[in-house]
């Protein structure tokens, strides 16, 4: 792992952590309740916006050849994961730990 790729890593845990905070100063929830919400979109966001060949690629390549007359190359839907997804990615899974954790007693059988 590069120091650049470690510094994005940080640098986006670090975002949706201040983002969960800024969340819970808003509103009535505490940090833990709002986390997995928080952590869930920021997965769904990121992913959308570092995927090629979604419905955004396809309806810009839609646009530009009925713009020009001329098919653009066709795409296939690929993902490639970065570290900022894997951090929102570890985000959730520590989101998700520690809301178990908070809530076990109502877990229990």
């Amino acid at each position: 792992m590069t120091i650049g790729k470690l510094i994005s890593f940080i640098v986006t845990l670090s975002f949706i952590g201040l983002l969960n905070y800024g969340l819970t100063l808003l509103s009535d929830f505490s940090f833990i309740e709002i986390s997995l919400f928080v952590a869930l979109v920021c997965v769904f966001i990121i992913y959308f916006f570092s995927s090629s060949g979604g419905y955004t690629s396809r309806s810009l390549d839609m646009q530009v050849q009925a713009a020009t007359g001329m098919k653009l190359n066709e795409t296939q839907g690929k993902f490639s994961p970065s570290y900022a997804f894997y951090a929102s990615v570890f985000y959730l899974i520590l989101s998700l730990i520690a809301t178990f954790f908070t809530y076990r007693e109502y877990f229990s059988i």
